[in-house]
């Protein structure tokens, strides 16, 4: 048997940080439902075949009041701090904002402007992105890059300029160090200049996810075959979870391997039925360094009305629905862990009574899986143990069960 998974709850949603867009949609519903979490609001596609659900993380607000880690990005006097390869730098009017600046080719196929960024974290995201616009040599292949050192890639933004002032971004995973080299590069040997403006690279934690929860959908109904993909640029997308096919429509989480993007997209391919589900949320999870003490699973609880005659015979009943509590207890974890992954999360999401998806043990029951919140009025306690080294952990979830 494949040993026990620990806990695990997906309360981050990458759909919160963007507008989601949908292939199309029924009249009568928006794909802004998926948004809201209360599963009484759906998003249907208008027919059957394949659908996508797409956000873009990034927005202006984040270029606009983000502290960039290049120096002189704006390219408003000169162009110092950037060193010249196969190309000579000029700071010239004309830029997107104030002046930008002009890549003009000298002798090398790829010409560029190079500067060296100290200080990075290692695992830290990072946005890294620029204005572009073609100048003399007309509309051609660009890429602004990010690696180890002036020659390597590890991330990096691509396209074809155009004579309108257009902004490019990537969402880059340091992996190299505490030191990398951002390129803005004319990427072809044609003579002539291109032109760059307001360079950025400020760290962004809005593009990661490795889960994604569905509730309130029809996939199994409609025999969908749903996969992740991620994007840097709307255009070359890659699969972050392959298709999968489930065999109910009730509630749904899976995992996969972290990644960082601007845009998301859940994609859905029904062959005679049109797609739906009330929430979506695509994001990063927390699982919990250790395994519930003694879990016993849900414990539901039935609220409805019934009417007895004066004899106390059964008359009928008004079934409400069937509600239940999941409680959770969990013994010296790290306070580390408590402080510094747990409390955030508590903090930001489940003090504030947002839904979230809950798995007790998603290898081995994989189907078991949960929408609900913290209870109205809950208390948060992490008593000290083991002589005040570690921490407990009690928590109660609550939600409501899902028809058969």
């Amino acid at each position: 048997m494949t040993a026990n998974a620990k806990p695990l709850i997906l309360a981050d949603n990458r759909l919160d940080n963007g507008t989601p867009t949908a292939t199309d949609t029924a009249a009568g519903f928006d794909v802004l439902n998926l948004k809201d979490l209360r599963t009484y609001t759906y998003w249907q596609a208008l027919s059957f075949g394949t659908k996508y659900i797409t956000v873009d993380t990034y927005s202006a607000a984040d270029y606009l009041t983000a502290v960039s880690l290049l120096s002189n990005g704006t390219f408003d006097v000169n162009t110092a701090d950037w060193t010249a390869y196969g190309a000579t730098l000029a700071s010239i009017a004309g830029g997107h904002s104030g002046n930008c600046l002009k890549i003009t080719m000298a002798a090398n196929p790829f010409q560029s402007a190079i500067q060296e960024v100290t200080g990075l974290v290692v695992g830290e995201i990072y946005l890294i992105g620029a204005w572009v616009k073609s100048g003399t040599s007309g509309d051609e292949a660009f890429s602004i890059e990010v690696g180890a050192g002036t020659g390597s890639i590890t991330g990096q933004a691509t396209g074809v300029s155009s004579s309108v002032w257009t902004y490019y971004c990537f969402a880059w995973r340091n992996n190299v160090g505490t030191t990398a080299y951002v390129r803005l590069v004319k990427n072809t040997a044609t003579a002539g200049t291109m032109l760059f403006d307001e360079a950025k690279m400020f760290i962004y934690a809005n593009g990661a996810a490795d889960s994604v929860g569905i509730i309130g959908h029809n996939f199994a109904t409609a025999a969908a075959t749903v996969s992740i993909e991620s994007s840097n640029d709307n255009a070359t997308w890659t699969e972050r979870l392959a298709g999968f096919t489930v065999a109910t429509d009730k509630a749904l989480l899976k995992t996969f391997t972290a990644k960082e993007a601007r845009y998301w997209r859940l994609k859905i391919i029904t062959a005679a039925i049109a797609p739906r589900m009330a929430v979506l949320m695509i994001g990063t999870r927390l699982d919990f360094e250790r395994y519930a003490f003694n879990y016993e699973g849900p414990e539901e609880k039935i609220a409805a009305e019934s009417l007895r005659s004066e004899t106390g015979n059964l008359l009928g009943s008004c079934l409400k629905y069937i509600g239940y509590t999941i409680n959770l207890s969990f013994k010296n974890l790290t306070a580390a862990w408590c402080d510094v992954t747990f409390k955030p999360l508590w903090d930001s999401w489940l003090s504030q009574l947002k839904p979230f998806f809950f798995a007790p043990d998603i290898t081995n029951h994989p189907t078991e899986v949960y929408f609900v919140k913290i209870p109205d009025n809950a208390t948060l306690k992490m008593p000290y143990a083991s002589g005040g080294v570690r921490r407990d952990l009690d928590l109660t979830f609550e939600g409501l069960k899902e028809a058969a």
